[in-house]
């Protein structure tokens, strides 16, 4: 999901294409995090280098940088939410991976285990 500043130029357009991004200026999560990875694999099959002007550890932060329309972010569905301040666009083409978990078929799961499976099965 790509998260625009209200007043951005491609503010009008319901869904965008990586490459019109090419130009912006990101905020992105830290270079070890999957997204980071994800984001850096697509913009070079678009065709360019993403201008990373924030990292941050948190993507609250990325979105407070976001609204203060001092660069463009992409998050991941979960990441990017809904807020009021933003524009939360889908974008194409995506970028996806895949999530293996494993545990012992013999071993009772905790609480914590069986929500954490239950979420990542609906992301």
């Amino acid at each position: 999901m790509a998260l625009l500043p209200e007043r951005h130029r491609l503010a009008a357009q319901p869904e965008l294409r990586l490459e019109q991004l090419g130009e912006e200026s990101f905020a992105c999560l830290e270079e070890e995090s999957l997204v980071h990875g994800l984001l850096l694999s697509a913009c070079e099959r678009a065709g360019f280098a993403p201008k990373v002007a924030f990292t941050c550890r948190e993507a609250a932060s990325i979105k407070q940088f976001v609204a203060k329309g001092l660069c463009i972010a992409v998050l991941t569905r979960g990441q990017a939410g809904s807020e009021p301040s933003l524009l939360v666009k889908n974008m194409s083409p995506t970028a996806a991976t895949r999530i293996v978990l494993c545990w012992k078929k013999d071993r009772r799961l905790s609480l914590a285990a069986r929500a954490f499976i239950d979420y990542v099965n609906k992301a």
